[in-house]
């Protein structure tokens, strides 16, 4: 059964909270612990150039 971890980060007039980065972090321990994935979520409009700078964070997936 698949049980990934998903993380919703959050984004302020078009930047990315450190706090969505840093709970990436956190879950990919966890996730590395119970070998599951993370996924990221950013939601808004507009946010692709910020969805690029996720996409080096240590996720595995991230929808926009």
């Amino acid at each position: 059964m698949n049980k990934d971890i998903y993380v919703v980060v959050e984004q302020v007039d078009g930047v990315v909270q450190k706090v969505g980065i840093e709970l990436i972090g956190i879950a990919s321990k966890l996730a590395a612990d119970l070998g599951q994935e993370v996924v990221a979520v950013l939601l808004g409009k507009e946010v692709k150039g910020l969805a690029e700078n996720l996409i080096h964070q240590e996720q595995t997936r991230l929808y926009v």
